[in-house]
């Protein structure tokens, strides 16, 4: 019996080797050059984090939205655009094809975008971008979290030296028993979301949205983790943020 299902399985595996079509290998083959090709630019020009696009107030930013558009659509498209000289930049939900110093310049790329693309875009003043490098970062964070569960590297993005935290029983290790609220130090934070319920594990805080300006947030609690990190809860909230990045609130 284990025979005829293995001679089956090879069968079956080279029928569909077989049925493949020379046009069909090549078109798979360009395919797979173009995924290599945008993985490599996103690399390059967008970087393996969320951070701000480098406008200014006074850019024209023409950009379309993207969340009713699938991945793959949405990455042929930036590939399309960037081999027709616009300088995309990808956020979580718009692809944006550059910035102008003039508002009839932008207008024209709209109109290009149209025609070339079959597609609306819009343009945008004053207003702020975060680049949202979705193949790289995804690499990147794969990276990052299995190197550091399986030991192979300090990672000092976020922790330069090994910590070491009081126990205390009403878990507010290193930021003061008493206080009940906390704000951000920074004018841009990248925040966190925990994937799992009672991880402890640094890989379980995982990047979510750049906040801007210096919020206060309710304190419900602080959680050292293995790595020794400290991450500070906001109330009532699935979101936290390093001990690095905010500071105690008296008010």
């Amino acid at each position: 019996m284990k025979k005829l299902t293995l001679t089956l399985c090879l069968t079956l595996c080279v029928t569909m080797v077989v049925a493949i079509t020379p046009r069909e290998q090549d078109a798979f083959k360009n395919g797979f050059k173009t995924g290599l090709a945008m993985f490599e630019f996103q690399l390059q020009n967008e970087g393996v984090t969320v951070r701000e696009a480098p406008f200014s107030v006074s850019d024209y930013v023409v950009y379309a939205t993207t969340t009713k558009m699938p991945m793959a659509e949405i990455l042929y498209l930036q590939f399309m655009a960037n081999r027709d000289n616009f300088e995309t930049l990808l956020t979580k939900d718009e692809l944006v094809f550059g910035r102008f110093a003039r508002q009839a310049d932008a207008e024209d790329a709209v109109k290009q975008i149209a025609k070339n693309y079959n597609i609306t875009a819009k343009i945008a003043k004053g207003q702020t971008f975060y680049v949202h490098p979705i193949l790289a970062q995804k690499a990147y964070d794969m990276f990052i979290r299995e190197a550091r569960e399986n030991g192979n590297l300090i990672y000092t993005d976020k922790l330069t030296k090994t910590r070491y935290v009081a126990q205390t029983s009403n878990n507010n290790q290193g930021f003061g028993s008493g206080v009940k609220s906390f704000r951000l130090k920074n004018a841009l934070t990248q925040s966190y979301i925990l994937q799992e319920e009672n991880a402890v594990n640094s890989a379980s805080f995982v990047e979510y949205k750049v906040i801007k300006g210096k919020m206060r947030y309710g304190k419900e609690k602080v959680i050292v983790t293995n790595e020794g990190e400290v991450f500070i809860k906001a109330k009532g909230k699935n979101l936290y943020f390093s001990s690095e990045d905010v500071e105690e609130d008296s008010k």
